[in-house]
């Protein structure tokens, strides 16, 4: 019998797993989770606010900032989760490869905001760039968020754990 066919264990159990299939099991209980799609509708619901809020809003408000970081936290959360659970698979689907892009776009605009001087109609080119990035940003997110509600719309309201498609 050739040995070499067999698989191969670091640890003293052989039934035992390691940390990294660990982690990708829980991140795959969570992504075909109830509470998963509850996330995902509180991230479009909340994108919507903010949208609404960078419209009205020249210079944000201190409640925009804290929806804001809310927003990108669970953001962060979300696509941490994705990455655990598909491992190199989520690589392949450009869907998730916007999603990082908007991730950071999400985490400069905040910075930008935070840390920039907002000037109320001052006309600068700062409070344009301001408006322009809180803007399309969410304007962005909000589209991503419809785009895989609807493509997975059937899986939202269906019994049972359900997994958000999100390949191409």
């Amino acid at each position: 019998e050739d040995s070499t066919l067999l698989p191969t264990h670091t640890g003293s159990n052989p039934a035992s797993i390691t940390r990294a299939e660990l982690v990708s099991s829980f991140a795959n209980r969570i992504l075909h989770s109830k509470m998963y799609k509850l996330l995902y509708l509180g991230m479009a619901l909340l994108s919507v606010v903010c949208l609404v809020l960078s419209f009205i809003e020249q210079c944000p408000s201190g409640i925009f900032y804290w929806l804001d970081a809310a927003l990108n936290l669970i953001m962060i959360v979300e696509v941490l989760i994705r990455v655990n659970a598909m491992g190199k698979n989520f690589w392949k689907s450009v869907w998730n490869v916007i999603d990082i892009f908007l991730v950071f776009l999400c985490i400069l605009t905040l910075f930008w905001l935070i840390f920039g001087e907002c000037q109320n109609g001052s006309g600068s080119w700062e409070t344009e760039l301001d408006a322009f990035l809180l803007i399309a940003r969410n304007g962005l997110q909000l589209v991503r968020l419809i785009i895989m509600m609807n493509k997975n719309r059937h899986r939202l309201t269906q019994r049972g754990p359900q997994a958000i498609d999100f390949s191409n």
